[in-house]
């Protein structure tokens, strides 16, 4: 008798992350009072209690994240407790502002809750144009702000992209962002 091991070459794809939050960018936990605070996204952990905004149309976070998800309205949302289950890190050489608010930084790829024309929907930065709006969360009610600019920064920064469950929304640089899964 003998043994011939099987052999194969492995095939490797490499997809760079798209969807991330700058390091600076302020993520909204939940604080030790149960109310809405900020702390860097490099600074957020696995475990963490984060604050995600969901309503009656969101679809199933296990659904495809590529999915064009289009709102009606977003009258009936509601800020829940989450938590972050999952974070990868990277680097990218730019990123984009939104407003020139550092707090609002990104990569170009980003999923961002916008209404563009009658459509309300996550768009990724890259696609958003002066005039669109973006939605801002407080502790009691979400706004939307008018898109003035998107500045591209050319700088090495390091980036988050987050999993957070039951709902995969998060309230980062004040905005409702949608990560797909890491």
């Amino acid at each position: 008798y003998s043994f011939t091991p099987y052999s194969f070459t492995p095939m490797y794809s490499f997809t760079p992350l798209r969807y991330c939050v700058d390091q600076d960018t302020p993520i909204a936990i939940v604080s030790s009072d149960g109310e809405m605070g900020y702390v860097p996204a490099k600074e957020i952990k696995v475990g963490d209690s984060v604050w995600s905004l969901t309503w009656n149309d969101q679809v199933d976070e296990l659904l495809d994240p590529t999915a064009k998800i289009k709102f009606d309205t977003l009258e009936t949302h509601q800020r829940i407790k989450t938590t972050i289950v999952a974070i990868e890190e990277s680097s990218k050489s730019s990123t984009i502002v939104v407003n020139d608010n550092l707090d609002m930084r990104f990569t170009e790829g980003e999923k961002v809750l916008a209404q563009q024309g009658d459509e309300i929907s996550f768009v990724e930065l890259q696609n958003l144009k002066k005039g669109d709006i973006i939605f801002k969360v407080t502790n009691e009610s979400i706004a939307g702000i008018e898109v003035e600019s998107l500045k591209v920064i050319d700088q090495a920064r390091t980036v988050y992209k987050f999993n957070v469950s039951p709902v995969d929304t998060l309230i980062a640089g004040g905005i409702v962002v949608h990560n797909s899964k890491v």
